[in-house]
């Protein structure tokens, strides 16, 4: 039976966020006004996910791996901030168009497209040494059932509405089954006071017809088993 992985289907999420906005930085027209909100709100989401994954990152697996292994440790903290300043950077660039002149848009959009294309490669690369190095640290050392405490304990550091949102982001950059797995191993260890409003939110978000793809009809539920992937 595959290991809990724990980075990999939350960086498909991130992935795709980072694809998806800079994708639209690419195509937007920014002489008109519409466009640049829509730029700025996209930011702004992208942001809230980057400094979210960030800080659960910092908060459950750092230590760890910092007494398993410093110079992971120290790597993926050194990556995590060279990213931290070129967001900085960004945000400053997105503040700025929002009061730009026409004139100024120009040199600010095309500034702000060639500052993301370094971002994406930089959390590429940052997401990297998580899959490969820090898995395989945490998989040496923790077995599954500490390995699945440890995802949910990051999940338990959001409110239930953000975990619903970052959970649907997780399930859309994922396939059914690795969805599945996910959800019926946090189903089996999230707290049970807890469950069924996350569940609630999640299933209103995904919509019913995707929740019973991923996990079947409501009877089939109680019978799975946790799979092999996992959430950060």
């Amino acid at each position: 039976m595959a290991r809990i992985e724990i980075h990999t289907p939350a960086h498909k999420a991130l992935r795709a966020q980072l694809f998806a906005t800079a994708q639209l930085v690419a195509r937007s027209d920014f002489a008109d006004p519409a466009e640049i909100s829509a730029v700025g709100a996209a930011w702004s989401r992208l942001a809230a996910l980057l400094d979210g994954h960030a800080r659960r990152v910092d908060e459950h697996v750092v230590p760890l791996l910092a007494r398993l292994s410093p110079l992971v440790a120290a790597e993926i903290e050194t990556r995590f901030d060279r990213c931290r300043g070129l967001e900085r950077g960004i945000a400053g660039i997105v503040t700025r168009l929002e009061r730009a002149t026409p004139a100024e848009r120009v040199s600010l959009r095309r500034r702000l497209h060639r500052s993301m294309g370094p971002l994406v490669v930089d959390h590429l690369t940052r997401m990297e040494v998580e899959e490969q190095h820090a898995t395989r640290i945490l998989g040496a050392h923790l077995g599954d059932e500490e390995l699945a405490r440890l995802e949910v304990r990051m999940l338990a550091s959001m409110s239930a509405p953000e975990a619903a949102g970052w959970l649907t982001l997780v399930v859309a950059a994922a396939g059914a089954s690795e969805s599945a797995a996910l959800l019926t191993r946090l189903r089996s260890h999230v707290a049970s006071e807890t469950w069924p409003a996350l569940a609630d939110e999640l299933r209103e978000r995904l919509g019913s017809a995707r929740w019973t793809t991923i996990l079947g009809p409501p009877c089939v539920h109680a019978g799975e088993s946790a799979g092999e992937q996992g959430a950060s």
